[in-house]
């Protein structure tokens, strides 16, 4: 379908919006540029779902954001904290969250704002683009960067950019999605020590991971492995549990597939037997040596060779 027809599928589309100012000293008072953004989509038939101010600080902007996204808001507009100073990180905590980024957002903004300031139009950062379903815009905290971004770059797309976004679903859950599906709840300020039933060559490889966390479902506590970061909903994330002599390794980035991994203790230190199954491939221990069942087996070395290859390729997968 063309785009001009999917224009027309969204003409009449109210657009439920949440408007964020980013700023540690404005108040609703004097905060302009939030203003503009409420008032002119008001005037254009949208309806503004909630406003706030956060600080500038990372943590405060993402939070946020996820909770506009975790309540099904359409679209997500943050005004402020797009330049260059130590205290502008608007941009650095949008782009972890993206999950689809829209390039041309900002390409665009710089490019028009070059044409109405000059080259100091290179200073400004704003970004856009997709988490999960939600459409996100930053925009810088001036009315009349405002003025710009709003009325000559997102309101002429608004509601088709939103029809699009609403078809997003394979792209954006990523391993975020299965946390909700399963109801289960994430602490990044505690690190989980990993199983001692991991072994060195599964410790290195997650070792490698850039942010580390614990995940609490159904009575369960995991390690929760995050590559690159715990930010992104597209970021490969493993979550590890030592049950008994076992460990369960759960891949949350392929949900809803068929994740769970349980590697015997006992079959790693020798004895022959069912060394691991992941989906429906179950990968045996003879003589020392791992290899997949079936007509075509593959092998993976030692025990403990075939445990850090399998924990590695979960986490890429």
């Amino acid at each position: 379908m063309s785009a001009h027809h999917h224009r027309e599928q969204a003409a009449h589309q109210v657009v439920r919006v949440a408007v964020i100012t980013v700023s540690s000293t404005r108040t609703e008072a004097d905060d302009t540029g939030g203003q503009f953004l409420v008032d002119t989509l008001t005037e254009a038939s949208h309806q503004v779902a909630a406003r706030s101010i956060v600080d500038d600080d990372v943590d405060a902007i993402r939070g946020r954001v996820r909770e506009h996204v975790e309540a099904g808001i359409d679209v997500v507009l943050l005004t402020g904290g797009t330049g260059i100073t130590a205290r502008d990180v608007t941009p650095e905590a949008v782009e972890g969250l993206l999950t689809r980024r829209l390039d041309g957002f900002g390409e665009l903004f710089r490019w028009l704002s070059f044409e109405e300031i000059g080259a100091a139009a290179m200073l400004s950062r704003a970004v856009g683009g997709l988490v999960e379903r939600t459409v996100v815009f930053a925009l810088p905290g001036s009315p009349k960067a405002c003025r710009l971004g709003l009325q000559q770059l997102i309101l002429p797309e608004l509601q088709h950019l939103v029809h699009l976004a609403s078809k997003a679903e394979a792209v954006g859950r990523g391993w975020q999605g299965a946390l909700r599906a399963m109801g289960a709840q994430l602490r990044l300020d505690q690190r989980a020590e990993i199983p001692d039933v991991a072994a060195a060559p599964v410790r290195n490889v997650l070792q490698s991971a850039g942010e580390v966390g614990t995940l609490e479902v159904g009575g369960r506590r995991y390690s929760l492995w995050g590559f690159p970061d715990l930010q992104r909903a597209s970021s490969k994330v493993l979550a590890v549990r030592a049950a008994g002599e076992q460990l369960e390794v759960l891949a949350l980035h392929r949900h809803p597939q068929r994740v769970g991994t349980v590697v015997s203790d006992g079959a790693i230190s020798g004895e022959p037997g069912t060394f691991a199954v992941a989906g429906d491939t179950r990968f045996v221990l003879e003589a020392g040596r791992v290899s997949s069942a079936g007509d075509r087996p593959r092998d993976l070395g030692s025990g403990h060779q075939a445990l850090a290859s399998l924990v590695l390729e979960w986490s890429q997968r």
